[in-house]
């Protein structure tokens, strides 16, 4: 659940090992541990990316997610939620391919785009528990010093929203 400031205290990583992603999960642990769940196929990579958020105090989770498998999208996003509320997701996954082969490589084109367009959408809408709606999107916090809400507090500053 996010807290009375605004800030998550669990996240969710689809692509557990994606640097970009990790980034990220460390700028929100930097003042406080964070319960994370890293979604991942299971790999050397994805455990020292556990051991490496574990060194700053997080709680972390391992599920085994395979962005080519949509049909396990919903799954992976159930047992996310098993442990506790989400209150941030990440999706930080996706294959590089060779630009070259995909212009003549119709398999690899579609695999490409699957994972990189398709599976996006499909992992980042699955609902978490049955009857689960979603709430209100994420809008900009109140500012702690003027209370108003059409400002946008950063950790060092208030700017208008």
């Amino acid at each position: 659940m996010i807290d009375a400031l605004g800030n998550p205290q669990s996240i969710l990583l689809l692509g557990g090992t994606s640097e970009i992603g990790l980034a990220v999960v460390e700028a929100f642990a930097t003042d406080r541990p964070l319960r994370v769940v890293l979604a991942a196929r299971p790999s050397e990579r994805l455990d020292a990316a556990r051991a490496r958020l574990e060194a700053r105090g997080c709680a972390v989770e391992l599920l085994p997610f395979d962005a080519e498998a949509l049909e396990t999208h919903s799954d992976v996003v159930r047992k996310a939620f098993t442990g506790g509320d989400i209150d941030v997701a990440v999706v930080a996954f996706g294959l590089l391919g060779d630009n070259e082969k995909a212009w003549t490589d119709a398999s690899l084109a579609v695999r490409l785009a699957q994972v990189n367009y398709t599976a996006a959408p499909t992992s980042s809408t699955a609902p978490p528990r049955p009857g689960w709606t979603p709430s209100t999107p994420a809008s900009p916090r109140r500012c702690a010093r003027t209370a108003s809400p059409s400002r946008w507090c950063g950790p060092d500053s208030c700017t208008p929203g």
